[in-house]
């Protein structure tokens, strides 16, 4: 009898760019196209430029593209870059009840193989879908939840077989070499979620390194090397290790795998911040747009949110409580602070984390009277929602609930919204007629017979 391992490098040998369904090709650009728009962004980031340091000392090449970057570096090299440049703000696309963001792992694996190679933008596009459905399918094998759970990150070790599965495909791996690859992905699903405790950078250098891993299994197996078919399933497998002998099911994983996309269901963040504030963020500036609050209008503000299990343990998420952000990446995920400048500004952008604006005393003034507290109504883990109270020095009480939060699948962003986040994310590194001729060319992928054609404009 197959195994999981074995079934779902099945599904993704079969795949063929004319076979996907409009919906997944579609999809599929998109997330490349947010996923272009976020690196850009992040490229002249401070953990950017440390990581370049870093990556010299691991070898010098010319094979591959870091978005944003004009030096090129080995294959195996760019995507823990790219990885991490996209997840750089947790602004990237996430399947909530799944908990994983998926570009961040399997693009840069895909774009790195397919540069590597000079493969088509069809042969491209087709293995970043392939990669996307296998690391959706592995995280969905798991009970809702108990990767979050038990402290892994599931973009990490969820996404690696997806960067094995694109790798492989785009290397002509044949069923027993992409066995193999995931195989070897199994060996290397890693990441926690103790970065939670202070918002340091570590949750942004897991995806690249699963990224990383993903083109490491593939070129291993490429040339022979073997992995056991049962790294998913078995009694010392991926699930039994990572997620509990009693909290998986691999049928789970496999139902209507190539006839129902859960690549349907990934959703793209209108803010950048942690996807459990969504729909918070919606509700403040929501109020804003109503009452046009400031800070001194305002006596106590509470959000409720679902603090999840883990929010009883000492610590366990303080960087969402904060309600002075110590850093950059941690104020991405604190509530206080979010809340404020939704509030105070009606909006949540990039800016509001640069610099100075993490010091604006108007924000931090009223941050300081928010508080979390966990939702008894909250929507998990169908959705993420928001319920936010206001009390006025005068007395009055205002409050704005947000059950389902923007971009799930029930309160969608349009197509025309992704593409307008995507120039604004784009157009912090490029020009407006950059931004506008990179997203002609990934909206129009099928086209490009080399995708050097692209990764040639994603140097900087």
């Amino acid at each position: 009898m197959a195994t999981c391992t074995e079934l779902l490098a099945e599904f993704a040998l079969a795949q063929r760019f004319k076979s996907l369904p409009p919906s997944v090709l579609e999809k599929t650009k998109l997330l490349v196209l947010d996923g272009v728009g976020l690196a850009l962004a992040a490229a002249r980031e401070d953990f950017a430029l440390k990581t370049i340091k870093a990556l010299r000392a691991l070898g010098q090449g010319t094979d591959t593209t870091v978005i944003g970057m004009q030096e090129k570096f080995p294959v195996t090299s760019s995507p823990l870059l790219n990885g991490m440049l996209i997840h750089a703000f947790d602004f990237d696309d996430t399947h909530h009840p799944l908990v994983i963001h998926n570009t961040s792992v399997v693009m840069p694996a895909a774009l790195a193989a397919a540069e590597w190679q000079g493969l088509s933008g069809t042969d491209f596009i087709t293995a970043c879908a392939v990669g996307f459905e296998v690391s959706l399918r592995v995280a969905r094998g798991a009970r809702v939840h108990m990767i979050h759970g038990r402290g892994y990150h599931p973009t990490a070790i969820c996404g690696v077989f997806g960067g094995a599965a694109a790798a492989g495909w785009l290397l002509g791996l044949n069923h027993e070499q992409l066995t193999n690859a995931l195989g070897l992905a199994g060996s290397q699903g890693s990441g926690n979620m103790e970065w939670q405790t202070d918002g340091s950078w570590s949750k942004r250098f897991q995806p690249g390194w699963s990224s990383h891993g993903g083109v490491i299994g593939a070129l291993l197996a490429r040339e022979g090397f073997s992995a056991p078919k049962t790294a998913l399933d078995g009694s010392k497998g991926f699930y039994a290790t990572h997620v509990g002998a009693d909290n998986f099911n691999v049928q789970s994983a496999l139902d209507g795998i190539g006839q129902d996309w859960e690549l349907n269901r990934v959703e793209f963040k209108p803010y950048p911040c942690a996807g459990a504030l969504q729909a918070t963020v919606r509700a403040c500036v929501n109020l804003h747009n109503r009452y046009h609050f400031s800070a001194d209008d305002i006596a106590d503000v509470e959000c409720r949110v679902r603090m999840g299990d883990r929010a009883a343990d000492s610590g366990a998420e303080q960087v969402f409580s904060q309600q002075a952000p110590t850093g950059d990446y941690g104020a991405h995920f604190s509530t206080p602070f979010i809340a404020a400048v939704a509030l105070l500004k009606g909006r949540l952008a990039l800016a509001d984390f640069d610099g100075d604006a993490l010091r604006d005393p108007e924000v931090l003034k009223l941050s300081a009277k928010i508080r979390r507290e966990d939702d008894p109504n909250h929507g998990r883990p169908k959705y993420a929602s928001g319920h936010v109270f206001i009390k006025a020095k005068d007395g009055k009480v205002y409050e704005e609930r947000q059950h389902i939060h923007p971009g799930h699948v029930e309160n969608p962003v349009s197509a025309a919204d992704v593409q307008e986040k995507y120039r604004y994310n784009a157009l912090r590194l490029v020009s407006q007629q950059k931004a506008d001729a990179l997203m002609q060319q990934v909206m129009t992928i099928e086209r490009l017979p080399n995708i050097r054609d692209l990764t040639e404009q994603l140097r900087v």
